[in-house]
């Protein structure tokens, strides 16, 4: 059975498909990689209490991050040197637009000088005014009135004068507890107080309560699963199969001589069919016995699974958030690339929000396999999330820093606003997106088992020199995942802060390269940002290394960047190469100055990664498929 997982992650992978997926629900879990990661022997899954955790602790943190965004005006006006009376009219007319600010004033020493029509004045004394220290926001406990929550925010401005502003809460729970939903269709997510109550099915039933703190509320989030998740029984569409069919046959014919199949959707010489009464099982040994059928595959369904030049970035949540490219060296590596918005990176996934002010700026158009057209909006989050961390916009005063700096990003649409899509459309995705310049390709996804037809698209983009980057799942098994275990792609595991292995991360000889992968801030759809966490989130952190790297030095071949990436990662857990942490954790510096001095790039691969037959393939535009496509499927012997 395959199952092909958009790793995504976090609050969103383990958002996603933590709990769909990635739990035994024993509570037994694997141990933590932080001495010896040889005492975790086997492929025993992660447990659902560390997902829950995990989980719990994005969540916890996107509240925290949204209180701060609802600060931030507040703060600007009180550090502005105008009167008081300036301010607050400007600060009034900022409060009238804002979506979740809904009225201010401007206290003295307890006292209400200036105020909006609605201020609700009787909570500021839940403002501990004494308890600021250091120029930090105060703020008030959640308080209900006329059915919506509330809280007062209230920013120090000198002299006893003190910005306060009243805040709308519902949507803040709306909003994470909808992530949640997004994360743990079988489990409970809650906001609540001290001792929030739980309710679950099974009173029997042991399970973990995992709660983190969101110490600007007062909430406590609650993650708590309830035992072994739903499995999920058939990783493709039921009653679909992939078809190739030999040279010379005519598909129109055939298929007038068997009406009782559907055409799904064809491209080139492969098409999906459907039988609306037999099995994919079925189909598969019914088709493999007709002799005009060159290759019968079930289609699969692939959901989601930090200057010598410039100061560092400004970007608003970049020091206090963004750990990660630090502990990857972006902060030096900048110095020698910052990237070009001439070389593309592709993102294939859930589509990009085109309107998010940290992205729209670097969106090209691209493609949505899915409907064969050119709406790539995502309508889900994964790949809105993946394609920040790649290469947000930067230097902004906004959100976060991407780790490209320049390059622009290409949405290729290949999962739907569930986060599924079919094997047919990330074969098209990744065809198109070679032949629409991509240098760079992102691959959130994977299932476990070998395709034919994936690993010949997989050849013709690499063989057009393009870098592919694959997750390598959030099972914690070392059963090869594709694309990643193939010998062309970059597969990469996750690490959290410590430079420990990512509880759920699949680990094994293929593994080339791991990337911070646990609480990552990133953009999501409608202009927000979300911490979330999985191998999904690591994947582009490597895309983003492999973007500059590609910018500064366009004369090394895609197999020389993969070289050099594996080469100059930085050696963690035992020495040499290990299937835990492949090569080690990847370093943007390390890799950038090897080749800026001139050194020798070594060529390296994992040691078991699978070996798979596959022909050269004649290059060729995707509108002028037709002869080479049917070359390119010509199955030999």
């Amino acid at each position: 059975m395959t199952r092909y997982l958009l790793w995504a992650g976090s609050l969103l992978i383990i958002l996603l498909f933590a709990y769909a997926f990635f739990s035994d629900g024993s509570g037994d879990g694997p141990h933590l990689f932080q001495d010896d990661p040889q005492q975790n022997k086997g492929d025993a899954q992660v447990s659902q209490a560390q997902l829950d955790a995990i989980l719990a602790k994005d969540l916890a943190l996107t509240s925290s991050l949204f209180i701060r965004q609802l600060s931030d005006p507040l703060k600007r006006w009180a550090n502005s040197p105008e009167s008081d009376a300036i301010i607050f009219q400007k600060l009034v007319k900022e409060v009238e637009q804002h979506p979740h600010i809904y009225g201010a004033a401007l206290v003295t020493e307890g006292k209400i000088e200036y105020q909006t029509e609605g201020f609700h004045s009787e909570a500021l004394n839940q403002l501990d005014f004494q308890s600021s220290r250091d120029e930090q926001a105060v703020y008030s406990n959640p308080y209900s009135r006329q059915d919506r929550l509330y809280m007062l925010i209230a920013w120090p401005r000198g002299k006893g004068k003190w910005l306060v502003g009243e805040a709308d809460l519902d949507f803040i729970k709306r909003f994470v507890g909808d992530l949640a939903s997004v994360a743990d269709a079988n489990g409970h997510f809650f906001v609540g107080g001290k001792e929030p109550e739980v309710q679950v099915k099974d009173k029997k039933q042991k399970t973990a309560r995992n709660e983190e703190k969101v110490p600007e509320l007062g909430w406590t989030v609650v993650v708590q699963s309830e035992g072994k998740p739903d499995q999920v029984k058939n990783h493709y569409r039921q009653g679909e199969v992939l078809v190739r069919f030999k040279d010379g046959i005519q598909f129109d014919q055939w298929l007038k001589n068997h009406p009782e199949f559907i055409l799904v959707k064809k491209n080139g010489t492969f098409y999906v069919l459907r039988h609306p009464h037999q099995s994919t099982e079925q189909l598969i040994k019914s088709l493999q016995k007709d002799p005009q059928v060159s290759q019968v595959e079930p289609n699969t369904i692939f959901t989601k699974q930090e200057m010598e030049h410039k100061k560092l970035p400004n970007d608003e949540f970049f020091r206090e958030y963004q750990w990660n490219l630090a502990q990857i060296g972006a902060l030096e590596g900048w110095k020698i690339s910052e990237g070009r918005d001439d070389l593309i990176i592709a993102i294939l996934d859930t589509g990009i929000d085109p309107h998010h002010h940290d992205l729209k700026q670097k969106v090209i158009q691209g493609y949505n396999a899915i409907d064969d057209n050119n709406d790539t909006e995502d309508k889900h989050g994964h790949g809105t999330h993946v394609a920040g961390i790649a290469a947000a916009v930067t230097n902004n005063l906004t959100g976060i820093a991407g780790l490209s700096w320049k390059n622009k990003i290409m949405p290729v649409k290949v999962l739907n606003h569930e986060g599924e899509g079919g094997l047919y459309e990330v074969i098209n995705g990744i065809y198109w997106a070679t032949d629409h310049g991509a240098k760079v390709i992102n691959l959130s996804l994977g299932d476990d088992q070998h395709s034919d037809l994936l690993y010949e698209a997989i050849r013709y983009a690499y063989e057009h020199d393009v870098v592919l980057v694959a997750a390598s799942g959030n099972d914690n098994v070392s059963e090869p995942m594709y694309p990643a275990a193939y010998p062309e792609v970059l597969a990469v595991g996750a690490v959290n802060q410590h430079n420990e292995k990512a509880s759920f991360s699949n680990y094994g000889d293929y593994l080339d390269v791991t990337a911070p992968g646990e609480h990552i801030a990133g953009t999501f759809i409608d202009g927000q940002y979300v911490f979330m966490s999985g191998t999904s989130m690591a994947a582009p952190h490597v895309t983003g290394l492999v973007a500059l790297i590609r910018a500064r030095f366009p004369e090394l071949t895609n197999e020389e960047v993969m070289n050099l990436i594996r080469q100059t990662a930085d050696d963690i857990g035992q020495p040499g190469y290990d299937p835990y942490y492949g090569y080690g954790v990847i370093n943007v510096y390390n890799a950038l100055n090897h080749v800026s001095q001139g050194k020798p790039i070594q060529s390296l691969r994992a040691p078991s990664a699978p070996q798979f037959r596959a022909e050269k393939k004649e290059p060729g535009p995707w509108a002028e498929l037709k002869w080479w496509v049917n070359q390119l499927f010509d199955q030999k012997g």
